[in-house]
């Protein structure tokens, strides 16, 4: 029996606060950056640059302004629409597992939200985040269909694995990679990902609820699950699915 997966997600208050930071704030914090540097280098040098007066070199000034306006665009606007993509569908995902609607046998809203994640890989292939959630998203597929575990688990290890080499160093991409790993019935693999997760982010409430989840299944790591399940409620008392395998795990 391969793995019971599960899926942590955040509220959809934080996830729409995330949006909100991630699309607006941050561009205006970077033009913002930009136009005090700008006023900073100005006050600080008395010299003065004397241009061309003839009016074909001013008319080339807003050309060329305007030429670098639509190259930074060219350049951001897909990152931020995949930003916008990443956090959107988290929250998505986020409400088809909290209402149980991957259980069914109606998958159309689950794929929705994998071809979202698709489409959010395309615009920014170097985005960790995007290629965690398609791998979330496409773990959910085994509720519907467990027959093919190993199919849904091998499509969700590849992205997992994209992640981790994306950001080698990003404790969510290896806890999704384990997860991968074990509903692929992969378990040695599992657990070094795991393991990895926790060793990069001790204080992470994901991090141990997901160890927890999978050590749970043996009993020779049960000491281990329950300490860490416990340690995740001590770091995140509103981590809900941690909450509940720490119940589950005291009464056993």
């Amino acid at each position: 029996t391969p793995y019971s997966y599960s899926y942590s997600y955040s509220s959809r208050f934080s996830v729409q606060a995330s949006l909100l930071q991630g699309v607006l704030l941050l561009p205006m914090i970077l033009l913002t950056g930009v136009l005090f540097l700008g006023l900073l280098a100005k006050a600080s040098f008395t010299w003065q640059l004397s241009l061309p007066y003839h009016w074909l070199v001013r008319s080339a000034y807003p050309l060329f302004t305007l030429t670098i306006g639509i190259a930074f665009i060219d350049f951001a606007l897909p990152i931020l629409q995949a930003r916008e993509l990443e956090l959107v569908c988290t929250q998505r995902l986020g409400e088809i597992v909290e209402d149980n609607r991957h259980l069914s046998g109606n998958q159309m809203l689950l794929n929705d939200v994998i071809e979202s994640y698709a489409e959010g890989c395309l615009l920014h292939p170097e985005n960790a985040d995007l290629w965690i959630g398609r791998s979330q998203a496409t773990a959910q597929r085994f509720f519907g269909n467990p027959s093919i575990f190993e199919a849904i688990g091998q499509e969700s290890l590849i992205y997992a694995q994209r992640a981790v080499e994306i950001s080698p160093d990003y404790a969510r991409a290896w806890s999704q990679l384990g997860l991968a790993y074990a509903l692929s019935g992969e378990v040695k693999a599992a657990e070094e990902a795991l393991l990895k997760g926790i060793e990069l982010a001790p204080n992470s409430s994901n991090a141990h609820y997901h160890w927890a989840s999978f050590a749970a299944a043996f009993t020779s790591k049960m000491d281990s699950a329950k300490r860490s399940a416990k340690q995740a409620v001590e770091i995140n008392p509103d981590n809900l699915p941690a909450l509940r395998i720490n119940r589950k795990l005291n009464i056993l």
